[in-house]
């Protein structure tokens, strides 16, 4: 019987600079947060600023469709204004938390809307997308957990009604890998939070897999994923870019060629792999 495990997800983060002009405002994102003296709290990692204006659709003046963003985790309230300062009129911001207290933030004047409800509750997630939706962004701040994780997310991204087709799906502070089994609990492992974007890029490679043996099926199909066409991991941030997937197209050109090594190789490693998984106190020494 073949069995297929994945035991990790490694990736290689890009280097994001800050836009001087970002902002509906001509300021970069991080400019207008470090400038930011209104009275609502603002508590968020400077970091992430270049991280957002590397992904998130650019605010314009010209007249155009409004930007739809949805934040999980109101609290205080700072990074509503803050959004908006940055988008303008354009933003139609819609903003989820369990504190009653944050309806304070709401302004249908300007098209801030707060909803009191769990982010767990997939239900009321499927009636505030029905009513506020579909999104352009959304941005899960909420509790942190694994389960919250990705609960919402099982609920929001397969469902066109909270998710546009290209769209961006941002999860917050995710450092709370760290913090398994405390008092907050979290997760139960670091890899309950850690795994989770490697479900959707594991489920980009299905194609692969069932074309290398069409009778097995080595990839299990989470619905979350399928609309998932990018993944970008950063300290504390992962975004998530929906939109259509098309098909990866081989090209070949030329004529001068000759084979390459690539098999022999390949059975070298293989050979070696049995070895370690065979004996691997007597194979340690080899690959050190």
């Amino acid at each position: 019987m073949l069995q297929f495990f994945v035991l990790t997800c490694f990736v290689v983060t890009q280097v994001t600079f800050a836009s001087s002009n970002f902002c509906i405002n001509g300021e970069s994102l991080e400019h207008t947060w470090l400038n930011y003296n209104e009275q609502y709290l603002f508590d968020h990692w400077l970091g992430y600023a270049d991280h957002y204006e590397a992904h998130l659709p650019r605010p314009t003046s010209k007249k155009k469709q409004p930007i739809r963003m949805l934040e999980i985790g109101v609290q205080s309230g700072g990074s509503v204004r803050l959004w908006k300062k940055c988008y303008g009129e354009q933003l139609h911001f819609t903003g989820l938390d369990i504190d009653n207290r944050c309806k304070r933030m709401k302004n249908k004047k300007e098209n801030i809307h707060i909803v009191i409800g769990s982010q767990t509750n997939t239900s009321f997630l499927s009636q505030v997308c029905e009513k506020y939706g579909p999104f352009d962004i959304v941005i899960d701040d909420g509790g942190h957990t694994a389960h919250m994780i990705r609960t919402t997310m099982a609920a929001m991204l397969p469902s066109e009604a909270c998710m546009r087709e290209k769209s961006v799906y941002v999860v917050e502070d995710t450092h709370t890998m760290s913090k398994c089994n405390d008092e907050k609990s979290y997760c139960g492992d670091p890899t309950d939070i850690s795994s989770i974007p490697c479900d959707a890029f594991l489920q980009q490679h299905s194609q692969w897999f069932s074309i290398s043996n069409p009778a097995l099926h080595l990839v299990k199909e989470t619905a979350w994923a399928a609309r998932v066409v990018s993944v970008h991991l950063y300290d504390s941030m992962i975004f998530y870019e929906l939109g259509t997937k098309s098909e990866n197209k081989r090209i070949t050109k030329g004529w001068d060629s000759f084979s390459n090594i690539e098999e022999k190789v390949q059975q070298s490693e293989y050979t070696m792999q049995r070895k370690v998984h065979a004996h691997p106190k007597e194979t340690s020494k080899l690959l050190v």
